[in-house]
This record gives C-alpha cells, structure tokens and sequence, in this order.
C-alpha cells in the first residue's frame, strides 16, 4: 500500500475530510460542509 492509495482510501470513505497539501506535505482534514480554512485534524 502506498501513501497516496491511503490518502485516496480517507478521502472516499471518511465522510468530511479534505486533503490540504502544504510544503510538499499531504494530511487529512476533517472539515464537513467545507466551514473552516484548512479543516481539524483528523
């Protein structure tokens, strides 16, 4: 399994959560309804 097969796996099956990429970095948000900047880590 690689990163980004992971981060895709988040994204479609946690409900609310946005990818924000920063400095060459990846993380995993949760921001339901897209109401905050960045989101809360999730």
């Amino acid at each position: 399994m690689t990163p980004d097969k992971i981060l895709n796996y988040c994204l479609e099956n946690l409900e609310g959560t946005v990818l924000v990429e920063n400095w060459d970095e990846k993380g995993i948000f949760y921001n339901p309804g897209h109401v905050l900047e960045r989101g809360v880590l999730y």
